[in-house]
């Protein structure tokens, strides 16, 4: 998954505001590399899935009506489409880190 993030990350000198989605993606990219090393904190993935949540939260409504060619064509036909676009890749970004959280959660201890 940090290629894949390191991908999206590199792909987005192209947007008009490529600063917040290479840092957005960066962060993505940070814990999964951070996961690989056995150094992923669950507090910091939580973190980073709520704000990735909280950031995908406002292109939902496009989302939800996305055409099919928002996702078939690299080429944008419309600000709506950018918006459903950078949704799901958000989407993707809080999935991957509520699961990273999840993994490393602190073990239940009980005592008898």
């Amino acid at each position: 998954m940090a290629v894949v993030f390191l991908f999206a990350a590199a792909v987005q000198v192209n947007d008009p505001d490529p600063l917040r989605w290479i840092a957005a993606y960066g962060v993505a990219a940070a814990l999964s590399v951070a996961e690989c090393l056995g150094r992923t904190r669950s507090g910091l993935a939580l973190l980073a899935c709520i704000g990735f949540a909280v950031g995908a939260q406002r292109g939902l409504p496009e989302l939800l009506q996305a055409r099919a060619e928002a996702f078939t064509s690299f080429h944008m036909r419309s600000p709506a489409d950018e918006v459903a676009r950078e949704s799901l890749g958000l989407l993707l970004c809080a999935f991957w880190s509520a699961l990273l959280a999840w993994r490393r959660r602190p073990a239940l201890r009980f005592r008898s």
